[in-house]
């Protein structure tokens, strides 16, 4: 993170604490998978498709900053994720002008419902969501490192809960927004989510 707040002109000590709060963030140690891997996954996705992107900056920073608070006792999540993100872009508005730090708190809110309205949602939320596309193998891993966030939710609650998240993903029209995406992982993004299903119980 620290490279990219400097090439956008943040002064250097600026830049070295802001990334240092952010990786301290993610590095605790409920975070089975919402951690720094997720993180730097996210962004190799992205890259991928910048073409994609209006303001690929904002994008990036909204991928470092989309998880920074992750609680999963918590609704919120995403909303204090974006306070976070504003408290700190906002620092320095000649590196990062103020409509750039709207744009990622948008981008941001976006990961909530995972149902983005513009270019750079769908790009930050495709990417958010690749792991659902992901060999069955680490797909698997994913799932019970989800599953290890929730260790405080009892099994059956948990069955029924995850199970009904992820048919709610299966209920809609496209998992993912940007066509390249859903042609290369919309098929096996849904046969793991099935799977899973499968393994919880059948869902809801």
């Amino acid at each position: 993170m620290e490279p990219l707040l400097l090439s956008l002109g943040v002064p250097a000590a600026d830049a070295s604490a802001c990334a240092a709060v952010v990786l301290d963030c993610y590095a605790q140690e409920h975070r089975a998978y919402h951690n720094l891997a997720h993180i730097q996954a996210t962004l190799a996705t992205a890259a991928t498709m910048r073409h994609m992107a209006d303001d690929f900056t904002a994008v990036q920073l909204a991928l470092w900053f989309h998880d920074v608070i992750y609680d999963p006792q918590a609704s919120d999540n995403e909303a204090q994720s974006a306070a976070v993100a504003r408290d700190w872009l906002g620092r320095w508005p000649q590196a990062i002008p103020t409509a750039q730090v709207r744009h990622v708190e948008a981008l941001i809110m976006a990961t909530q419902h995972h149902q983005p309205t513009t270019a750079d949602g769908r790009l930050v939320v495709d990417a958010d969501l690749a792991i659902l596309a992901a060999p069955a193998a680490d797909y698997s891993a994913y799932a019970q490192a989800i599953r290890h966030e929730y260790a405080w939710v009892a099994e059956e609650a948990y069955r029924h809960g995850r199970g009904r998240v992820l048919a709610q993903f299966l209920a809609r029209p496209h998992i993912y927004h940007i066509p390249d995406l859903q042609a290369a992982w919309e098929t096996a993004a849904r046969e793991n989510l099935r799977r899973e299903i499968e393994q919880l119980g059948g869902g809801e």
